[in-house]
């Protein structure tokens, strides 16, 4: 299997979160190629295999301020 993508979560518990021009966070998912069976024989093929994109979550009690980048996106495998 193909770990999915990561968790990232920022709580401002007191005051703001930003997210500055220029900066990234990065939840996504991967791909990796990997060997499916096909048949009783042993029989294998390879498939590049993609994983599900992750999370991110973003909390303050006063603000929140994204200038940057936010990405969860899946992987890219075989279709």
């Amino acid at each position: 299997a193909v770990p999915a993508g990561g968790k990232i979560s920022l709580t401002g518990a007191r005051g703001s979160i930003d997210v500055q021009a220029g900066s990234r966070l990065d939840a996504s998912g991967t791909s990796a190629s990997i060997d499916l069976p096909v048949d009783v024989r042993g029989g294998v093929v390879r498939r590049r295999v993609a994983s599900a994109g992750g999370s991110i979550e973003l909390r303050a009690t006063e603000s929140v301020q994204v200038q940057g980048e936010l990405r969860a996106a899946a992987g890219i495998g075989e279709t």
